[in-house]
């Protein structure tokens, strides 16, 4: 349809005379103007800023912008909102004052071991336009981990009996480590600073086994 919101057109009425000299004519004029409506949902652009570290004061994670392709008012946004992925409120939309720009600002100190798999934010934008339409975009928000955590032994005593006579390399007891970071920060190696018998050292979660390294006096 044409871009006009009003259009006139001109009607002339004739009646049938018999003769073109007693023929009778009037005109009117029809304006027609244009109803607009809201054709477009709003389109939801999103720029993640650099990840969180967990614990971190950032204030920001990611930078939203909002359009509709609509006019007038049926163009206009009239919010963003969080609605899934945050039970616990650890984040807010924040409009910077520029049209159809807004922050995802963080409000609480994040912790990795209390979403490993992050958040997954899902963002509505609904304009002002009649009927009203709206969009829907999900954000995901990873947390980088932070070495917060030390290993943990899934025993606080090991009480093994061997015998003096065992030779060298006989596996004595397993023991294991784990440690709730993720990564590199997860990853844990066993000595014994206090002893001569030895051990093998491992990844996260894996057992090590403490075997005899000399004899028994």
């Amino acid at each position: 349809m044409s871009e006009q919101t009003q259009h006139e057109l001109t009607v002339v009425a004739r009646d049938r005379g018999v003769q073109d000299a007693h023929a009778h004519a009037s005109s009117a004029k029809v304006r027609v103007r244009v109803q607009r409506v809201n054709l477009h949902a709003p389109e939801i652009y999103v720029r993640p800023l650099p990840e969180i570290i967990e614990h971190a004061h950032g204030d920001i994670y990611a930078i939203v912008r909002v359009v509709d392709r609509d006019r007038g008012l049926h163009g206009q946004i009239r919010d963003l909102e969080i609605v899934d992925g945050d039970p616990d409120g650890h984040f807010r939309v924040v409009a910077t004052g520029n049209p159809g720009e807004y922050n995802i600002a963080v409000l609480h100190l994040l912790d990795r071991e209390a979403a490993p798999q992050g958040y997954n934010l899902t963002l509505r934008a609904s304009d002002r336009g009649t009927p009203m339409h709206s969009a829907y975009r999900v954000v995901t928000v990873r947390l980088a981990d932070l070495n917060d955590n030390p290993p943990v032994f899934d025993r606080e005593v090991y009480d093994v009996q061997v015998s003096e006579t065992a030779p060298v390399n006989t596996p004595i007891t397993r023991i294991k480590v784990t440690d709730a970071d993720a990564g590199k920060n997860a990853q844990c190696t066993t000595d014994y600073p206090q002893t001569s018998r030895c051990g093998t050292g491992h990844l996260h979660g894996l057992p090590t086994d403490l075997l005899v390294c000399g004899g028994f006096k």
